[in-house]
């Protein structure tokens, strides 16, 4: 019996720590489409990004014009609050 109970014990153990050493496979990427219009023109940007929320992509060239203290934002939350306040500041409104 005490050997049974060891060898779930070591199994268990083992089935454990197997669990914790895998490497989260990454998951698909997603993608946030963001429309603002401004001066009767719309403005839409497509931001892919990761499970990490870290941009992957964005289709439009003027995201690299979003500077945060000097460095391209790469946080996709914090890209959809600074182009969202950057339009409506200008007189635009998000779509």
């Amino acid at each position: 019996m005490k050997r049974l109970i060891a060898i779930c014990l070591a199994l268990v153990c083992v089935f454990g720590l197997a669990a914790c050493s895998q490497e989260e496979q990454p998951g698909e990427n997603r993608t946030l489409t963001l429309s603002f219009e401004l001066n009767n023109k719309t403005h839409t940007y497509n931001i892919e990004y990761d499970s990490d929320n870290n941009i992957v992509k964005v289709d439009n060239t003027d995201y690299y014009e979003f500077l945060e203290d000097g460095e391209l934002i790469t946080d996709v939350t914090i890209l959809d609050t600074e182009l969202t306040d950057y339009f409506i500041r200008n007189g635009g409104k998000a779509k």
